[in-house]
């Protein structure tokens, strides 16, 4: 394959990516913020994207224990799309924004418990396939 050709399909897996992160974490928010049941949820916001990276990783543990007979060309483009998909960095911004709105107990707990279930959630995949 020629190199341009994967190097501009990297960059469309990682957009696919990018677009499913988008419309789940504002599938969660909405879901959130419109269920009777749960009312206003402290950090709803945050919500989405913390349902991202912990299925991100899920699928990630899933890829890694199924990709070793998958080639030079598949398991890099699904790594693209799951790197597209994931957004730890954002996860991180939203606990800043916790911590410099007086919020510290929460935003150690969303960047903490962010780590630990996305970690599990890796074992898990992995277990699973």
């Amino acid at each position: 394959m020629n190199p341009f050709v994967y190097i501009i399909l990297l960059g469309l897996a990682g957009s696919v990516g990018a677009m499913l992160r988008f419309s789940l974490d504002l599938s969660v928010r909405t879901l959130i913020s419109r269920s009777p049941r749960l009312g206003e949820v402290p950090g709803s916001m945050t919500m989405g994207i913390y349902t991202v990276n912990v299925l991100g990783s899920f699928i990630s543990g899933m890829v890694f224990a199924s990709s070793a007979g998958w080639g030079w060309i598949w398991a890099p483009l699904v790594g693209a799309a799951l790197s597209g998909f994931t957004t730890f960095s954002t996860a991180m911004v939203d606990a800043l924004s916790l911590a410099l709105d007086r919020r510290r107990g929460r935003a150690l707990a969303l960047w903490a418990s962010q780590f630990v279930l996305a970690v599990a959630a890796a074992f898990l995949g992995y277990w699973v396939v």
